[in-house]
This record gives C-alpha cells, sequence and structure tokens, in this order.
C-alpha cells in the first residue's frame, strides 16, 4: 500500500490535471483510513474536471464512509443538480436519509437505484438494514440475499445477515454468516463482537 500510494502521489504530482489519478489516491486513502487525506484528494479531482462526476462521487463515498451527514448533503444536493439520473446520485441520496434515520425513504432511494442497476449490491443492503430497523425482517433478508448475489465477497453484507439471524434468534445460521464475513475479512468489527 506505501508503494502503491507513493507512485500514485508522485504521478499526481506530475500530472496535475488528472482527476483520474487523484480519485486512485483518493480510494486508496480511504482504504487506509486516512479519511481527511481521501476527501482532500477527491475535492482536487473534482476541481481538476468539473465535467467528471466520478470525483463528486468519490467524494461522497468518503463521506458516507465516515457518517459525516452535514458535509454528505449539500454535496447530494449538488449531484442532484448536476447528475440527476446517475444511480450513485440515487444511491447517495438513499445514504442520506440513512444517516438521518428516515429509513422509509431509504427504501424508496435505494429501489430507484435497484431499478437502475438490479446488481448495486451496496443498494441492496442499505434496503436490508432499513428493513430491518422497520421491523421487516423477511423483506431484510431478501435484500442482503440480494446483496450477496451481486457481491459474493462482501464481508459487511455476511456481518449485517449475521445479525439480522442473530436478531431472529436464528444462532446456527448468525453463525455462519458471521464465520463467512470474518473468513472474507479477518478484520470485521461486526463479527468479532
Amino acid at each position: 500500500m506505501a508503494e502503491a500510494r507513493q507512485l500514485l502521489e508522485s504521478l499526481a504530482r506530475e500530472r496535475p490535471e488528472s482527476a483520474v489519478l487523484r480519485i486512485a489516491l483518493a480510494r486508496l486513502l480511504a482504504a487506509v483510513g486516512a479519511f481527511d487525506e481521501a476527501a482532500a484528494r477527491a475535492e482536487e479531482a473534482m476541481a481538476a474536471d468539473a465535467d467528471n462526476p466520478r470525483g463528486i462521487e468519490q467524494l461522497a463515498s468518503i463521506l458516507a464512509d465516515v457518517g459525516d451527514v452535514d458535509r454528505l448533503r449539500p454535496l447530494v444536493s449538488r449531484m442532484q443538480q448536476t447528475v440527476p439520473e446517475r444511480q450513485e446520485t440515487w444511491y447517495y441520496a438513499a445514504m442520506v436519509s440513512f444517516l438521518d434515520g428516515d429509513l422509509a425513504e431509504v427504501i424508496a432511494r435505494a429501489q430507484r437505484v435497484i431499478q437502475m442497476n438490479p446488481q448495486h449490491a451496496p443498494a441492496h443492503n442499505l434496503i436490508g438494514a432499513s428493513s430491518a430497523g422497520l421491523g421487516q425482517l423477511d423483506r431484510a433478508r431478501q435484500a442482503f440475499r440480494a446483496s450477496l448475489e451481486a457481491s459474493p465477497r462482501d464481508a459487511s453484507t455476511y456481518a449485517n445477515l449475521g445479525l439480522l439471524e442473530m436478531e431472529s434468534g436464528n444462532l446456527d445460521s448468525a453463525a455462519a454468516h458471521f464465520a463467512e464475513a470474518l473468513a472474507l475479512d479477518p478484520e470485521n468489527a461486526v463479527s468479532e463482537a
């Protein structure tokens, strides 16, 4: 990771007009938990190429990951004005609703993403978490399973399904899902709990 970071930083310095390099660097920094630096690189990508929606989507991803709804909300408003029909615009609008606790609105917005792209695993995951929060356990299971069909190596979905099964009293199923989450991501904090 350190070598990849050095390479990307070097290339970004050499090519200040390259939004793609800054987006790649932002992803790498976010993956290692350097969220402030990642956000700064995403903002640089937005400045380097205002017409490329990937920069604003990368910043939205970072802000959603850290739960910074105060910064995410105006960013999503901007996305709704500039790229209203992109699936990520709808997804991050659903994420704002999730962070605000408006679970019914999360489901409505995330379903719009699913209409655009039935394989959008994070949208299925949001529907699952929101449905569970509303006590709609069967719907939550369906959504988490759809997420796993779209992205079978996502440890967080297995952990979410494990939590749902644990809360439902299905301890064997919960244990199996937690084990799968840990096999995919040994540092998955939910499964270790």
